[in-house]
């Protein structure tokens, strides 16, 4: 390897001192800006200066020696390496959802300067060193400034109003839980909570897919509504969003998510002060240049990388925000364990006697018990704070995992059987709601949102979802839910035809407390499951011998939810009961 002769070390510090002071400002700017939760300041702005002068003295070494080969021209390469990095990282990969462009991106006048500047700089020794330091000046030191990010504060009334903690557990299965009939203790402390209030027990999820059911969560909008059925797709602009809601009721609103999926540019961030998908080491570390540069290589060359960090970690986050101020307050905090690859920590590889000797659902139950040791480190926060009593605690799953139910093995997202579609879902607030109450009528993630706001007393929104206090009040629900997803089947048959197709095909279901009723797109004949108990917490579905008029009413409810409409009320009529008896779907009510 050829080493550095002594002109070109001079350019590689002179270049890396201009990245050094770019990342030590970058560093304050972050913490500048009402970050006081996040734990080891010192280490994020002495990592900032050490990634700024690497990232930058590689630049100048290259781009400085048209100044000469000494520590100042290698300080004006580096700048103009890093005022080029920030161009092509704002031009080439976009501003995140619902913000503006940078105000110099796509401007006539920056593209027309810059191109003199360069100009004057080949040009004349004259103009060299005024060039040098006006790109100096620039990109050293104003442009850290210009990506001050306050985390904004909003009406905050300190001691007023109850708190409300919202726990989502990625890819939780409603089946593996104790307090259901599960036989391991996997969630004891999600058990206990649910003891303390109300727990549903056949709460559903309307889509098996992280994003789209977070978006359903928040909105009380379901997929086929908001439109999103992969991650990645934007929160519609007209979404009524839950933090949105609270923020303007004057609450302290804070989110910390663990995975990728959920990074702030879907749009979940609207109405969070602060929405932290920060997984950068050190953390804070997502806001430099190098870091974010090093992200769009990864999402240009790997973008089925799962990027995520573990329970505990955002945990830690998210109980550093809680210490740094009053309430009220909005806390979400995401865990992601539970999803594959399943790698649970030591401490928790305590299950290995499956009764079908399967290692790796010993391992999803262990990433279980190590999500439910992060939810109990913040319910212990809480009371550790002295308020229990004035918090409402939500933990509600986003949607389950196949566990090679219908030959799926490990996986979700493709269909919507109970192991994918049945979730977790319980509310405690002490003195408020009913302890002890078990709900066993199907209940939606369409619901969360209005029964939230009805009992934070916030404005309600138009949605797909009820106040829940009407079912566990002894009212009755809507007796059936609804899911949409994409089809797995019909689109791998598409696929192996033309390997540049994009997955299209979506199928809905409408579940009932004993059928399940799945209407595919694609022309394929509609399913019909018998759904009974299987002795542990879960269902076995087999196939229907035989259809009553509820459940084939339920074929056109679905057919309706792929057409995008909430399908309330469909009527099964000639035409479409023909068609089902020519498929030899009506055989007489059972």
């Amino acid at each position: 390897m050829k080493r550095l002769s002594g002109p070109s070390i001079h350019l590689f510090l002179g270049a890396a001192i201009a990245g050094g002071v770019h990342g030590g400002l970058q560093g304050w700017v972050v913490l500048a800006g009402e970050r006081d939760w996040i734990q080891q300041p010192v280490l994020l702005v002495a990592g900032a200066i050490g990634l700024g002068a690497g990232f930058a003295g590689t630049l100048g070494v290259l781009l400085g020696g048209w100044m000469g080969r000494c520590l100042l021209a290698g300080f004006f390469g580096g700048a103009l390496g890093i005022g080029l990095a920030e161009g092509v990282l704002a031009v080439l990969t976009g501003p995140p959802a619902f913000l503006p462009s940078a105000w110099w991106v796509d401007h006539p006048g920056v593209l027309l300067g810059g191109g003199v500047a360069a100009l004057l700089a080949i040009w004349g020794v004259r103009w060299r060193m005024w060039t040098g330091w006006g790109w100096s000046l620039l990109c050293v030191i104003l442009l850290p400034l210009l990506g001050w990010r306050s985390s904004g504060s909003g009406p905050i009334s300190a001691g007023e109003g109850p708190n409300l903690l919202l726990v989502t557990l990625d890819t939780a299965r409603g089946d593996h839980v104790g307090s259901v009939g599960y036989p391991r203790d996997t969630m004891p402390r999600l058990d206990a909570l649910s003891g303390q209030g109300i727990r549903f027990d056949a709460a559903i999820s309307q889509i098996p897919v992280t994003g789209p059911s977070h978006m359903t969560l928040f909105s009380g909008l379901g997929p086929w509504r908001h439109g999103a059925l992969l991650n990645g797709v934007p929160v519609p602009d007209d979404a009524p969003l839950l933090a949105t809601a609270l923020q303007e009721a004057g609450y302290r609103t804070g989110a910390f998510v663990s995975a990728f999926v959920l990074d702030e540019q879907v749009g979940l961030g609207r109405g969070f002060q602060v929405y932290d998908d920060d997984f950068a080491w050190p953390h804070g570390g997502s806001d430099l240049l190098p870091v974010r540069f090093g992200a769009a290589l990864r999402r240009r060359f790997l973008p089925d990388l799962v990027v995520e960090r573990t329970g505990a970690d955002t945990t830690d986050l998210a109980l550093s925000w809680l210490g740094a101020g009053a309430g009220p307050w909005f806390l979400w905090v995401h865990l992601f364990d539970p999803h594959a690859p399943y790698e649970p920590s030591e401490t928790f590889q305590r299950f290995a006697d499956s009764p079908a000797g399967d290692p790796m659902v010993d391992a999803y139950d262990g990433e279980l018990a190590a999500t439910d040791h992060a939810l109990s480190r913040l319910l212990d926060a809480i009371t550790d704070r002295g308020e229990e009593q004035n918090t409402l605690v939500v933990v509600a799953g986003d949607h389950g995992e196949s566990l090679g139910e219908h030959d799926v093995w490990y996986d979700h997202g493709g269909d919507l059987f109970s192991p994918v579609a049945r979730v977790p879902l319980a509310f405690r607030w002490p003195g408020v709601l009913p302890e002890g109450v078990v709900v066993s009528e199907l209940v939606e993630l369409t619901d969360l949102s209005p029964t939230v706001r009805s009992l934070l007393d916030l404005p309600a929104a138009e949605g797909d979802g009820m106040d829940l206090a009407l079912v566990w009040s002894g009212g009755e629900g809507r007796g059936f839910s609804r899911s949409i997803c994409l089809d797995r089947t019909a689109n791998r048959e598409e696929r192996a035809e033309n390997p540049k197709a994009r997955p299209h095909w979506r199928q809905a279901a409408i579940r009932r407390e004993d059928s399940l009723v799945v209407a595919r797109e694609s022309g394929a004949e509609q399913e019909f499951w018998t759904l009974a108990p299987n002795g542990s917490g879960g269902f076995l579905e087999s196939p229907m011998q035989s259809w009553s008029e509820t459940v084939l009413a339920d074929v056109p409810r679905a057919l309706a939810l792929v057409a995008g409409d909430a399908g309330e009320a469909p009527v099964l009529d000639a035409e479409t009961r023909s068609r089902l008896e020519a498929l030899g779907y009506v055989e007489g009510d059972p």
